[in-house]
């Protein structure tokens, strides 16, 4: 079975338009639950709740888990997917506020950013290994595009930085406006959203 993802933190209203001209499931979250939805069908069905914030989550096509930081219980866990069996796994421990997270299958290997201690970390899959990578200004948003082995982070009042996975080649290619704060990335077009404007003002995408 294959599996193609998108993720958003957004309404499903928002989410539908979008959708029309594919098959198959679109995977969203919200503050407290991982749901899918079949496109097809138009059936939600909730994969996963639980009592702590989800800002960020990613799939791992290789191993199929879906990881996600728990941004109150400082933990990133883990579940099968697509399986019947959605037990969560907790794959690290003891963090500070993790937001943002990007897995690297090729490599196995799950960076996360520390929203608390502005901390750009690395471990393998199976939570072994942990190693602080870098140390940021705001960070909250981690992305990979995994064709180019590019990285791209989001720190929240200054912009968008982007890089190799090892932090080679880093530059800066957004930078936002004083007294802004943007709290929402992805990549293909990168797309900007105004957390301030309750996700409804977007920012123009770009490309990268």
């Amino acid at each position: 079975m294959g599996v193609n993802i998108w993720f958003c933190m957004c309404l499903l209203a928002h989410c539908v338009p979008l959708t029309s001209s594919y098959q198959g499931t679109l995977l969203y979250s919200n503050f407290t639950s991982i749901m899918e939805f079949d496109i097809g069908t138009r059936k939600v069905t909730v994969l996963v709740e639980q009592s702590s914030r989800v800002y960020a989550m990613d799939y791992d096509y290789k191993h199929r888990f879906i990881y996600f930081p728990r941004h109150s219980k400082n933990d990133i866990v883990r579940f099968a997917y697509p399986s019947m069996n959605r037990t969560l796994q907790t794959v690290i421990r003891s963090l500070s506020s993790p937001s943002g997270i990007a897995v690297d299958p090729t490599n196995g290997h799950i960076y996360w950013i520390d929203n608390k201690s502005y901390r750009l970390s690395r471990c393998n899959v199976d939570g072994s290994n942990p190693t602080v990578l870098s140390s940021l200004s705001s960070p909250f948003v981690i992305r990979f595009d995994l064709t180019n082995r590019l990285m791209y982070i989001l720190e929240v009042s200054f912009g968008i930085s982007k890089s190799r996975f090892d932090l080679f080649k880093k530059e800066t290619i957004v930078n936002f406006t004083l007294g802004s704060s943007v709290w929402c990335m992805d990549i293909g077009k990168l797309l900007l959203v105004n957390f301030v404007e309750c996700c409804e003002r977007y920012v123009p995408a770009m490309d990268v």
